[in-house]
């Protein structure tokens, strides 16, 4: 069954399922009853990353390229500073503070889950994106499809 954080989140509480994968801020719930039995890290070590990725629709990306192309750029730019120096981008309560409000996680949380990702350098992504994470994509967007949950996703 494929619900939205939120969605998973009232189900736990209701007692209407006994599991779940989801990650901050969802995940930090159902932690206060729960327990993790496994991380994207284990899951990415057994063979299966788990991404989180923008997609853009062809036909949006034919008739604006100039907009994709620079909200790719924007992306990439705020990610330099981490992936140049982790520990000094963490020590900066400006970027918990401004992550905690889009996230939705506590700013305690934040480094955490900010640590629980690996992020990507242009070329790295370029790399990934032709090879095994293209794969996952096409896997799960089929998955969703046999599910009915996304028809037509995996054209």
């Amino acid at each position: 069954m494929n619900l939205q954080p939120p969605a998973i989140i009232a189900a736990w509480q209701r007692g209407d399922i006994d599991g779940a994968y989801v990650w901050a801020p969802a995940v930090n719930a159902l932690e206060k009853t729960g327990k993790v039995l496994t991380d994207s890290e284990q899951v990415g070590q057994w063979g299966a990353p788990t991404l989180d990725v923008w997609v853009v629709r062809k036909d949006f990306a034919e008739k604006h390229p100039e907009v994709v192309k620079a909200f790719a750029k924007s992306a990439i730019d705020a990610q330099q500073p981490y992936i140049a120096n982790p520990d000094a981008w963490l020590k900066q309560p400006e970027n918990i503070s401004k992550l905690a409000r889009l996230s939705g996680v506590p700013e305690g949380d934040v480094p955490g889950l900010v640590k629980g990702n690996t992020y990507l350098t242009p070329q790295q992504q370029t790399a990934e994106l032709t090879g095994p994470v293209n794969k996952a994509i096409i896997d799960t967007a089929q998955f969703f499809e046999r599910a009915g949950q996304s028809p037509g996703c995996s054209e």
